[in-house]
Formats: C-alpha cells, sequence, structure tokens
C-alpha cells in the first residue's frame, strides 16, 4: 500500500551562504520528492528560540539558536509516496530520524551521525557512540543528555 508522506525539511543558513540550495533541491526531485512549499526567509534569535524550545535546558541550546538566526535559511515542504521505504531501499537505513535529541535517537537507531554545521563529525553505531564519543561536539551533546552518567563524556568549553 503506497501512503504518500510528508516532510519539513530546513537548508540551514551556512548551506544557503554555500550557494547550495539549488544542489541540495535537485537531490530531492532526482529522488522523486515533490516541493509542496518552499520559503526563503529569516528567523530571529528569539523566533529560534521558540522552534526549538525543546532544548531550552540544553548545553547546545544557545549555540544552535545563535547558527540558525545568522543568516537565511530556506524551509521546505516536501511529499512522496512511501519516502521513508524508499529512504530504506536506497540508502539501506531502517529508519532516517532527525533529531537533536540523542536518547531518542539511542532507542531506535542502530547507527548514528552526529552533525554539526552541516558537517558530520562523527558516524557509529549508536552503542559505540554512547560508550566512547570521539568528537567534542559529541561529548558535549551527550553531557546535555539529562539523567545521563558516564565517565566517557565531558563537555566542551
Amino acid at each position: 500500500m503506497k501512503t504518500l508522506q510528508r516532510t519539513l525539511t530546513i537548508v540551514k543558513p551556512d548551506a544557503v551562504k554555500r550557494n547550495a540550495i539549488g544542489d541540495i533541491i535537485e537531490q530531492f526531485e532526482k529522488n522523486g520528492f515533490r516541493i509542496i512549499a518552499m520559503k526563503m526567509l529569516e528567523i530571529s534569535k528569539h523566533q529560534a528560540q521558540q522552534f526549538y524550545a525543546v532544548h531550552a535546558h540544553k548545553s547546545f541550546f544557545n549555540s544552535l539558536t545563535d547558527f540558525m538566526s545568522s543568516g537565511p535559511i530556506v524551509v521546505l515542504a516536501l511529499e512522496k509516496e512511501n519516502a521513508i521505504a524508499d529512504l530504506k531501499s536506497r540508502l539501506g537505513l531502517a529508519i532516517l530520524f532527525i533529531t537533536h535529541d540523542l536518547r531518542v535517537a539511542a532507542r531506535i537507531c542502530d547507527r548514528i551521525a552526529v552533525m554539526r554545521q552541516g558537517e558530520i563529525v562523527e558516524l557509529k553505531s549508536a552503542a559505540a557512540l554512547f560508550a566512547a564519543p570521539e568528537h567534542p561536539y559529541t561529548r558535549a551533546l551527550l553531557a546535555a543528555v539529562p539523567g545521563r552518567r558516564s565517565a566517557s563524556v565531558s563537555a566542551v568549553t
């Protein structure tokens, strides 16, 4: 059974600055996604704080909201039949899941890619990432997980 699925995608300020919007849209279109709506806009620090409010207590909140309000972004509403199944078969993924909450990712993901400002800084199995994070940004994210206790995790200063 085919199910039409929609997703929200944000082309972040660093990608906009690098003039990568067209390349990103091209990849979505080549993979059968239809753009339902698209808008370039700039959000204020306050708007970014509201959008990411779920992360307000985390150590990366200020840098995230500073980054997202640092320049123009492009917001896309995308649509495709069986988008998750398509991504699974094309990329060998069980699920493509994007979140800032590593607790959730740890529960449902086999592998986790940690991205900072559009670049993958660490890619490991979920178990390996939580047991021995290598990148300072990954360690900072893990240190911000409420209730997490681990000697291998230290915050970035």
